[in-house]
C-alpha cells in the first residue's frame, strides 16, 4: 500500500496535490492527496466523474428495471456489484459493462 514516504506526517499534514509515494522505494504511485476525499486519488478523478456521470445515470435506470436487480440490497444478482452512480462511473471507465449486455 502506498502512502507518504515521511512517517512523521499524518493525514492532517497532507496538502491537496501532494504526491503519494511508496514508503520503501520512494516511487510515486501517480495518485495525489485530496482533502475532498480524504485520500490519495487519481489526479484526473473529477474529470472522470464529470465525463461518465451522465451515462452512469442512464445506466442505473436500466439496472432498476432489470430482473437481476435486488432493490432491497441495491445490488445486481449477476455481477454482485452494489450499484450506484459512482460504481457505474467506474464500471464504464474500466470498460467493465453490464454482464447481461444491457449497457
Amino acid at each position: 500500500m502506498f502512502n507518504n514516504h515521511n512517517p512523521k506526517l499524518t493525514k492532517k499534514d497532507y496538502w491537496d496535490g501532494m504526491p503519494e509515494v511508496h514508503p520503501q522505494t520512494g516511487i510515486p504511485s501517480g495518485n495525489v492527496w485530496s482533502k475532498k476525499y480524504n485520500d490519495f486519488v487519481r489526479p484526473d478523478l473529477e474529470q472522470i466523474i464529470n465525463k461518465y456521470t451522465p451515462q452512469a445515470a442512464k445506466n442505473i435506470e436500466v439496472c432498476y428495471t432489470c430482473d437481476s436487480w435486488i432493490a432491497s440490497q441495491r445490488r445486481c444478482k449477476e455481477c454482485k456489484c452494489f450499484m450506484d452512480i459512482k460504481s457505474i462511473v467506474w464500471k464504464i471507465f474500466d470498460k467493465n459493462p453490464c454482464p447481461l449486455n444491457k449497457w
